[in-house]
């Protein structure tokens, strides 16, 4: 800091409203990194074999700098900050690992589910057809899986998956394919309806809209703390709004008190990781407990459980109860 002297790390004490700033307490003064020694590279581990470079986005070019900028400092800096969780905005900001949350589910957790007796099945069984099943969907992003789990309630009223499937990155972008595949299953399985994820596959839903009838898929979008456990939003957008908190709060909790039937756990296993990756944090601004997922794992079966309960909630009308 060319004010009092201090040197900065650069890190969630460096932000402040309009740019970086000191980090020292009683000084908190802005720091312009382009001013004559106003930032320095400074090695943290010298004499090492391969030279390596730390960059995050609070050294990056600011759009107020000029045409070559590409950062917005209110939006991409500030508000990621005020709105994301600890952890999200140390990885995808700072580029710097964090872990500062408690995991939703342990693997002890998981495992006191599993029920060594009950197993899934590409091949619906007379125990299955006998029995309402319903089924949820995760789509893919471009990079990422698609995920089709179909479930139902069983004996003591737990809910149970009977089928999963995960879709590669590169089935997941091959559309008609991935719909007509989805829609075997359906069919096969007789399933009654499908919770499907809004948020990057709203095309999807009304492809599988067309092949099994706009009445049997429920579009279901994440909702933020404040809005009501389940609420359909209108006939226009034709979608479902849930709390996203809630909602995976009483998954995790379903699963912690034995309400969840997972299949046996050599089964279950290859999937586990979709579900230790989530975290929950408690947001001291929304006053609300937040659940977020390690961005290097995915927790597209965790949802797509989540979606398949979801629609079974909604098609029996029991989340007006």
């Amino acid at each position: 800091c060319y004010h009092c002297g201090r040197w900065n790390h650069l890190d969630d004490k460096s932000v402040g409203k309009y740019g970086t700033i000191c980090s020292k307490p009683s000084c908190r003064r802005p720091i312009d990194p382009r001013a004559e020694f106003g930032s320095r590279w400074h090695a943290l581990n010298p004499g090492a074999p391969i030279l390596g470079f730390h960059i995050s986005q609070l050294m990056a070019p600011r759009k107020e700098w000029g045409p070559h900028g590409w950062i917005d400092w209110a939006q991409d800096i500030v508000w990621f900050m005020e709105h994301y969780s600890k952890v999200a905005f140390f990885n995808e900001v700072l580029g710097y690992p964090c872990d500062d949350a408690q995991r939703a589910l342990t693997e002890g957790d998981l495992y006191g589910c599993a029920d060594e007796s009950w197993h899934l099945s590409t091949i619906p069984t007379d125990v299955h057809l006998s029995h309402h099943l319903w089924a949820g969907v995760d789509w893919g992003e471009t990079r990422s899986r698609t995920v089709l789990t179909i479930g139902g309630y069983f004996g003591d009223n737990s809910f149970a998956p009977v089928f999963i499937k995960v879709y590669r990155s590169d089935e997941s972008q091959d559309h008609p394919n991935l719909i007509e595949d989805i829609v075997k299953w359906l069919t096969m399985f007789q399933v009654i309806s499908i919770g499907c994820d809004v948020g990057h596959g709203q095309g999807l839903n009304s492809a599988l809209a067309q092949k099994i009838g706009l009445d049997r898929v429920y579009p279901i979008r994440y909702g933020g703390p404040v809005v009501p456990r389940i609420r359909f939003a209108s006939l226009r957008k034709y979608e479902w709004v849930v709390n996203r908190s809630q909602i995976l709060g009483e998954l995790f909790l379903d699963n912690k008190q034995g309400k969840i039937r997972l299949p046996a756990w050599k089964e279950f296993e290859p999937y586990k990781a979709d579900f230790l990756s989530v975290f929950v944090e408690y947001s001291t601004r929304l006053k609300h407990l937040i659940y977020a997922h390690d961005y290097e794992t995915a927790d597209d079966v965790c949802h797509s459980l989540s979606y398949s309960r979801l629609a079974a909630e909604i098609s029996t009308g029991t989340w007006a109860a």
